[in-house]
């Protein structure tokens, strides 16, 4: 091989390289055009006979014909009304005088002026609780449920009136 048609080989081949760039650029303007509410193939030839930069250019610059997809509304699961409310732990709808959800358990804070919990309803201190109510199991610290002021019968936290 003399050096001549090595040259001509060697320029064959930068040549061949420069048209796959160009052919595959050509290719991406196709696509973005049929994004934009064009026809993408005829961008597609436009992009190959000027110059992909230039049709690319010519692109970004004419108005954009693809209808605008609206942002997805972040909703409630179910839909609040006026006569109900979301629950902040699960967005779901419940109705506003419930104050304990019935999908996740969430129980709500009493509204002010409601049923206040009387003194022997508070947390004491673990070996005060165990004396003083010896039949509420290990663990009965943590939940302190209201008591009725005339009884003293526990409350249910789904119930506002005694049972007795």
């Amino acid at each position: 091989m003399d050096f001549l048609s090595f040259l001509v080989w060697e320029w064959m081949f930068i040549w061949m390289g420069w048209l796959v760039i160009w052919l595959v650029v050509s290719v991406v303007i196709g696509v973005l055009a049929s994004k934009r509410g064009r026809n993408g193939f005829g961008w597609f030839l436009l992009a190959f006979v000027i110059s992909p930069l230039l049709a690319g250019i010519i692109l970004a610059l004419i108005e954009n014909l693809a209808p605008q997809q609206s942002q997805p509304e972040t909703r409630f699961l179910s839909p609040v009304s006026a006569d109900t409310k979301a629950c902040p732990r699960c967005a779901e709808a419940i109705k506003k005088a419930a104050t304990i959800c019935r999908f996740c358990g969430y129980v709500f804070p009493e509204p002010s002026g409601s049923i206040t919990p009387t003194p022997s309803a508070l947390p004491a201190t673990s070996t005060e609780s165990r004396e003083a109510h010896p039949n509420q199991g290990i663990g009965s610290e943590a939940l302190s449920l209201p008591r009725c002021e005339d009884c003293g019968a526990t409350l249910s936290p789904l119930r506002k009136t005694c049972p007795n």
